[in-house]
């Protein structure tokens, strides 16, 4: 992803650490975008309809949520971009109906969140009233009561103040990994009894009542030491049973694990497996190769390297041979695969690898053994 963003492979991990604390389900809500821009000290003193009419720019494919993807785009525009682009991402953000103007109210939004970081910037009132007027003024300049994207980016342009006034800074707008967010824990607590757990996972999974009634069982004989979570190796003979990824490498079972162990503890525990296991049995083909891409990206820069392809080139001829299917066939089919993937990046972009997947079945049944359905 770093080659499509302004930013190196560190801050992008950075980022993905700051997503992942705050996101629930792998996308961000509205207040989870605001709280996350807050978090790396970027715009100061937003409003919460500024965060809203900002957060809808972001959301680029209108699904009401943010993903990774999206969040490191904009805030590489955001943070790196030149004034132009800045002022043009900050004014698409504002014109709420995408007419291509901005109307009384909207300039109205703008006026209120420039006030809003004035105050928190602890700037006079009284004076800084008068110069957001006259700013706005300066940018309508045909006096027709809108500003136009150009003209608000001529007057942007010769006024640094606008972007100051809107993001809290200079401009210069620089992410603060110094003071990550708290991790974000959306489990509820445990229930004592299988009962009670089966039916906190209802409607929060795509099993039924019975399927996790199964699944908790298989759950329950893998516990080997009755600790009410899976080690590694319990999760492994876990896995054996309900026989997902048939003759998985221990490479790829290891970074299964760890995808699953949201909190770093150590082991999983049931909602953590359900979860997973509901995904891959039961999702879409964009969410079992999203979840896939995930598991592999072990750096978390939203992009492949060679070595963590090969991680699952590996599943793929260890799956081949437990289908019976003939390796001099399958090695060129694999090759031919990698090399679309790629697509002359040096490694394979998530939205590429959910691209070519979907439009490639053979992937998931050479990663799963099956179709997954």
């Amino acid at each position: 992803m770093s080659s499509h963003t302004k930013f190196g492979k560190e801050e992008i991990r950075k980022l993905r650490v700051f997503f992942e604390k705050t996101a629930t389900k792998n996308t961000l809500s509205t207040v989870e975008f605001k709280t996350l821009l807050l978090s790396l000290g970027i715009f100061p003193g937003l409003s919460d309809a500024a965060a809203e009419s900002l957060f809808k720019v972001v959301d680029a494919d209108g699904s009401g949520t943010i993903e990774f993807r999206e969040l490191v785009l904009a805030l590489s525009l955001l943070t790196r971009g030149t004034t132009e682009e800045k002022l043009g991402y900050m004014f698409d953000a504002f014109d709420k109906d995408k007419s291509g103007e901005l109307d009384t109210n909207e300039i109205h939004l703008i006026t209120e969140q420039m006030k809003t970081v004035a105050e928190f910037l602890q700037r006079d009132p009284k004076k800084i009233e008068p110069f957001i007027e006259n700013i706005l003024k300066k940018a309508d300049v045909d006096g027709n009561g809108t500003i136009t994207k150009d003209e608000w980016i001529s007057v942007g342009s010769r006024t640094p103040s606008v972007l100051q006034l809107l993001s809290g800074d200079d401009g210069n707008v620089s992410l603060n990994f110094s003071n990550p967010p708290k991790q974000v824990n959306h489990t509820p607590p445990k229930p004592k009894n299988s009962a009670g757990v089966c039916k906190a996972l209802e409607g929060r999974t795509n099993f039924g009542k019975k399927e996790l009634e199964a699944l908790y069982k298989t759950f329950k004989r893998s516990d080997v030491n009755h600790s009410g979570d899976l080690d590694f190796e319990e999760f492994r003979s876990c896995i054996r049973e309900v026989k997902v990824f048939p003759g998985i490498h221990d490479q790829l079972l290891e970074q299964f694990f760890k995808a699953l162990d949201h909190d770093g503890s150590g082991t999983i525990d049931f909602s953590e497996l359900a979860a997973a296991l509901s995904i891959m049995s039961k999702g879409s083909g964009e969410e079992k190769l999203g979840f896939l891409f995930d598991t592999v990206d072990t750096d978390k820069n939203g992009f492949l390297e060679k070595a963590e392809i090969a991680v699952l080139l590996k599943q793929m001829k260890v799956v081949s041979e437990v289908l019976g299917r003939d390796p001099k066939k399958m090695e060129p089919f694999i090759e031919n695969l990698v090399k679309k993937l790629e697509g002359g990046h040096g490694g394979v972009l998530r939205d590429d690898w959910i691209r070519v997947g979907c439009s490639t079945p053979s992937i998931l049944s050479l990663l799963a053994g099956s179709d997954w359905v």
